[in-house]
């Protein structure tokens, strides 16, 4: 999901954030059957990105994330939950 929005010609701001879930496990509750196997998680990602056009050739970018992985089935040795800040210059050569 995403969506954007115009503050003026120069200026505007993005924001997106997905999911994904799977859960391809299964439960081992009757004798003889096999041990409980397979993947379980969530992940969650939302960014945030402020642009602005200082010139023709010249733009500022202001980008933040936040990233959040969640398995239960190993134990969550696995998870994490990370922040990201990114300040871009980026110039145009003619």
């Amino acid at each position: 999901m995403s969506g954007s929005y115009i503050f003026t010609e120069a200026t505007d701001l993005a924001v997106n954030y997905s999911l994904s879930v799977a859960d391809y496990s299964h439960d081992a509750l009757t004798l003889g059957s096999p041990p409980p196997v397979g993947i379980r998680y969530q992940q969650h990602a939302l960014q945030g990105i402020l642009s602005h056009r200082m010139s023709r050739n010249l733009t500022t970018r202001l980008q933040y994330g936040y990233y959040r992985y969640s398995e239960p089935s190993l134990a969550g040795v696995s998870n994490y939950r990370v922040h990201s800040i990114f300040a871009i210059l980026s110039y145009r050569w003619p």
